[in-house]
């Protein structure tokens, strides 16, 4: 039998990384969005990729 604490810190841990992964499509979403300067856009999604 699997241990309660371990079984709760890996799925903490894979909620942590889809938060993460949405929040990089979310980014990626604006610079497909964006038309004229997505600099902005582009260094929050270096900032996104560089926390995963």
């Amino acid at each position: 039998m699997k241990n309660a604490d371990e079984v709760l810190r890996r799925k903490e841990l894979e909620i942590k990384r889809v938060k993460g992964e949405i929040e990089a499509l979310r980014v990626a979403a604006q610079l497909l969005r964006e038309k004229e300067d997505p600099a902005p856009v582009r260094q929050k999604l270096a900032k996104v990729l560089r926390i995963r």
